[in-house]
């Protein structure tokens, strides 16, 4: 069972379920998230990213709705019993479904899912006394960010942590064996590049792009300049879209953009000067292509692994 709530943990499900599927071909997968997960293969029970949210506000708005789902999702787990119910970021859902989890399977002689949470919850920014619940509900931690392994060994020694590197080195630059240093681009004389990436959902669309819209207004009025927003969704930028000034003139893209140019095999990218993004699973991937690693290792984590 693998539940998703936003776009970006879509895509990353969908990733994740790809592996899985490649190690176990007789599998069965269901779950909550979007098209991506339903296009790698997934029984979709639910299109959990038309309710993702952002902030209090949000999250009471579409509370009685969620927690339908909840109960739904609950409800589905009992009835199939999973062996393996595996999180993707979304923490305020995935973080209690697994607490809701884990106590319903207390009272049910002979099932004990492993549970799993793919992205780890901000835990060492606030409120780090959450790992010690998350020792108590989950069974193994998918980390993004190579440091995290280290601070749970400290603040949750019981709970395992395995780092698998940050999807962002593999989906956007496939970087073959190991090389000391990316080489820096060599001048071009296309004018810099300004990209706008306002956020993966829907309450972050309404409420950054205006903004972003109008600060591109200001600086391509100043500056000879190329205005790129990326969008992980098509129904994003058709959103996007629909509130397109004139001028300047603002290309959209979905899904993800790379300058395609490549050098011994190596690619690499000519870095925007300027980035406006929303906080959330995408940092800026400039971090991720100035030099090898880490790698995305999902295979190097096979399904019996949770056992």
């Amino acid at each position: 069972m693998l539940i998703a709530g936003d776009p970006s943990g879509d895509q990353l499900a969908a990733e994740l379920l790809i592996e899985l599927r490649s190690q176990v071909p007789t599998g069965q997968f269901f779950g909550a998230g979007g098209p991506h997960l339903q296009a790698a293969g997934m029984e979709l029970l639910c299109d959990l990213t038309q309710y993702a949210v952002i902030g209090l506000s949000e999250v009471i708005g579409k509370y009685t709705k969620l927690r339908r789902i909840f109960q739904a999702l609950l409800r589905e787990a009992r009835r199939r019993r999973p062996d393996v119910i595996i999180g993707i970021d979304f923490g305020g859902f995935n973080l209690r479904f697994a607490a809701a989890v884990k106590s319903l399977a207390s009272g049910i002689p002979g099932w004990r899912p492993r549970i799993v949470q793919f992205v780890s919850p901000q835990v060492w920014a606030s409120r780090p006394g959450r790992a010690r619940r998350l020792a108590q509900t989950h069974d193994l931690i998918l980390s993004i960010v190579p440091f995290e392994k280290a601070w749970y060994a400290e603040h949750a020694p019981s709970l395992r942590v395995e780092f698998v590197g940050h999807p962002l080195v593999d989906r956007h630059t496939p970087i073959p064996g190991a090389a000391p240093k990316l080489p820096v681009a060599p001048p071009s004389q296309d004018p810099p590049v300004v990209v706008l990436l306002p956020g993966s959902r829907l309450g972050e669309i309404r409420r950054h792009w205006p903004v972003l819209r109008e600060a591109a207004t200001y600086i391509a009025a100043a500056f000879p300049v190329k205005l790129v927003a990326v969008l992980p969704t098509e129904n994003l930028a058709v959103l996007a879209r629909r509130d397109l000034p004139p001028i300047p003139a603002i290309e959209i893209r979905v899904g993800g953009w790379r300058i395609p140019c490549a050098w011994r095999g190596w690619h690499w990218r000519r870095p925007a000067p300027l980035r406006w993004n929303a906080p959330g699973l995408e940092f800026p991937p400039s971090r991720c292509t100035e030099r090898p690693g880490p790698r995305f290792k999902l295979a190097d984590v096979s399904l019996p692994c949770v056992f």
